[in-house]
């Protein structure tokens, strides 16, 4: 998903929908443009909602709030063509209803972001009667959740940040009309991965931090 060349419709979309239920608004555009050479893909979602009612009552603490946006530009000619792309999630107060659906006892994440730059490259010349691709992503992220409990007075914290990238190869060559190859080598990692704790009990504060700059890869050959 992260790293497919979008492909655009060639048309602009406007949606909005409305659930009285939960007071739940969700509103959208999508516009892409064809310019030749050049082709544009763009759009910008909104996403809010109050508690909403099941038949045994209102579900406590289950609002949210959501913004996601996504901007492709590609440029092709005859044998070649270069894309990037930029997609973005925004969530705030997203609410996780507790089972027992206790008002003082309940899970809530303030904040949640994604942000996805991307880029990619395909050439049809390099390899006769085939293509080579080529493409990357860059991912920063942060999560946050708070587990509260108004009865104790407690709320524990967690704060998680990190930066996801991969790089991809992918050669393709046709042998005959009813033979062909596929072979390639990828690599995902994540850097400068920070997980903070927090406990607070009334005024007092403890902290923890059971991974700081954390790192993992992973390759693949196929």
């Amino acid at each position: 998903i992260i790293s497919t060349k979008p492909e655009p419709d060639k048309n602009t979309n406007f949606n909005i929908s409305h659930n009285p239920n939960n007071k739940r608004i969700n509103t959208g555009i999508k516009t892409s443009l064809d310019l030749g050479k050049w082709k544009l893909y763009s759009g910008l979602q909104f996403n809010r909602a109050d508690d909403y009612h099941s038949p045994a009552g209102r579900i406590l603490n289950s609002s949210f709030k959501y913004f996601s946006g996504i901007f492709d530009l590609s440029i092709a000619g005859k044998n070649r063509e270069f894309y990037l792309g930029y997609l973005t999630g925004i969530g705030k107060d997203i609410g996780k209803p507790d089972r027992e659906n206790n008002s003082d006892k309940y899970d809530i994440v303030p904040s949640e972001t994604n942000h996805i730059i991307r880029l990619g490259y395909i050439d049809k010349q390099m390899v006769k009667n085939g293509s080579f691709d080529f493409s990357m992503f860059l991912n920063p992220t942060t999560y946050r959740l708070e587990k509260i409990n108004t009865g104790t007075n407690t709320i524990q914290g967690s704060d998680t940040t990190g930066i996801n990238l991969g790089i991809k190869t992918d050669l393709k060559k046709s042998i005959t009309d009813s033979f062909a190859f596929q072979a390639g080598v990828e690599w995902f990692s994540r850097q400068n991965i920070q997980m903070e704790n927090r406990v607070q009990t009334g005024n007092e504060i403890e902290v923890t931090h059971p991974l700081h700059s954390g790192t993992r890869n992973d390759y693949g050959v196929f």
